[in-house]
């Protein structure tokens, strides 16, 4: 890499502006772990001890020089989540404009403290009984600044299909995505809701009579015998593909 030699040169208010400048977009994983203790009390009163981690490594310009990590874009933030009892407790490095925060699994409800920092946010949800965002309503308005919300959908594309998104998200419908694991497949909340997941079933093995998951009856009897497969769209159609 060529190292351009007459940037130490430049004015400090020039340095200054071109570090604030230099952040790129990061998908960053933020984990919190818990650590369950027993006082001395009687009766013992059980301990809770929050642990931060991330995986993501820190932003390369940040070993560059201390002027980097003074003026650059990048923040230690969370370290309200660590251990309160610690004495050097743990941060991230986050540069919250560009920075997408990746929570995993984990209750919303544990980064209460900092959601009104997150701007953009993703988690992976299930949504097995089509009530998730009544469920997450409350934990969901802590993100208050939230521009674009990413979730990753444990239980596959087909269980959000119909998902009604009541109360409405701060971020608004048109910023809210999907994500299927398994391909990493992005769909917006329009797309997902017009035009649904496609539910593919093998008909191998099938009788004619079966019904399929949208409750229609395949009629599988030349299909059987060519081995193809059937995509059931939201209004139960079968299509050959």
């Amino acid at each position: 890499m060529a190292t351009f030699h007459l940037f130490p040169h430049f004015p400090l208010e020039l340095r200054a502006h071109i570090w604030k400048m230099a952040a790129t977009a990061r998908t960053v994983e933020v984990r919190l772990s818990h650590e369950f203790s027993y006082s001395g009390d009687i009766p013992p009163q059980v301990l809770i001890t929050p642990h931060l981690s991330s995986s993501t490594p820190v932003p390369v310009m940040l070993h560059t020089c201390s002027e980097a990590r003074r003026y650059g874009p990048y923040k230690r933030a969370f370290s309200v989540l660590d251990d309160p009892n610690s004495t050097e407790p743990r941060y991230v490095w986050l540069c919250f404009e560009v920075d997408t925060i990746s929570i995993g699994a984990a209750p919303l409800e544990d980064f209460a403290l900092v959601a009104p920092l997150i701007q953009r946010l993703k988690f992976e949800a299930s949504n097995h009984y089509q009530d998730f965002f009544r469920r997450e309503s409350k934990a969901l308005s802590n993100f208050v600044n939230a521009k674009e919300i990413y979730i990753v959908c444990v239980d596959d594309l087909r269980s959000w299909d119909s998902v009604s998104v009541d109360p409405p998200l701060v971020c608004g419908e048109e910023n809210l995505f999907f994500i299927d694991p398994q391909d990493g497949t992005k769909m917006g909340y329009d797309e997902m809701i017009h035009r649904g997941a496609p539910i593919v079933i093998s008909l191998r093995g099938w009788g004619p009579n079966q019904r399929s998951r949208s409750g229609s009856r395949v009629k599988a009897n030349h299909r059987q015998a060519t081995g193809s497969e059937a995509v059931h769209t939201p209004q139960g159609r079968a299509d050959s593909i």
